[in-house]
């Protein structure tokens, strides 16, 4: 139904030799898809704090969110820091809703225990600003967390500081997911919000006559 959309928009419907095919379609839809994503979560009105404060969004787009949880994690040179350790991210990832992470640290009365810990987001230069702030530092409540993909395999990471005499349990994230991908060859549709399918369509359609007219390629994302 896609395809024929599609066509129909692009007024290609009844030509016998078309400009696309169906795989070239599914690639244009996948283009328009992200971008609607993209654009549903970071708009101006919708700043990534306050993705969950318009209802019409989260309807539109409530599919892609999902929870991870990591519990082991990875050190090596790259770190920023001595006490920062590497969370993996799953390679669908897009966007943090809510983190926490569940600390170890000797309390006290010198016991270990463990305990949630709210995850703040910071910058690199936020980091370099503080890094050095006995008042504003990771702590038995507080982990820092900065976004990483340095390392040959290109894959998403969060950096994890915290103190010195703490460690990291555990990191659970709650994200937005990339929609699965349409696939006309193989009858996979769009799992967006139907109320959406009708502005991907005609983005499609944008993106299928810049590529006609030569102002954009055909690749895949």
């Amino acid at each position: 139904m896609m395809q024929y959309n599609f066509e129909l928009k692009l007024n290609v419907v009844n030509e016998t030799e078309k400009p696309f095919s169906s795989s070239d379609i599914a690639i244009i839809l996948n283009k328009a898809q992200d971008i609607i994503v993209n654009d549903r979560y970071s708009s101006s009105v919708l700043s990534p704090r306050h993705f969950e404060m318009d209802e019409k969004t989260r309807v539109e787009i409530g599919k892609l969110i999902t929870n991870h949880t990591v519990s082991s994690f990875a050190t090596g040179a790259n770190r920023i820091q001595k006490n920062s350790v590497f969370a993996s991210l799953p390679a669908n990832y897009l966007y943090s809703i809510t983190e926490q992470g569940v600390v170890g640290y000797t309390d006290a009365n010198s016991d270990v225990v463990t305990g949630p810990a709210k995850v703040i987001p910071i910058t690199h230069d936020e980091y370099l600003i503080n890094r050095d702030n006995p008042f504003n530092k990771p702590n038995e409540k507080t982990l820092w967390r900065m976004d990483y993909s340095g390392d040959s395999t290109g894959s998403k990471k969060h950096e994890l500081l915290f103190a010195e005499d703490q460690s990291i349990i555990s990191y659970q994230l709650r994200y937005i997911r990339r929609p699965r991908e349409i696939d006309i060859v193989n009858g996979i549709d769009c799992e967006l919000h139907p109320g959406l399918h009708e502005e991907l369509i005609d983005l499609a359609v944008r993106i299928g006559k810049e590529i006609l007219n030569g102002t954009t390629k055909l690749t895949p994302q």
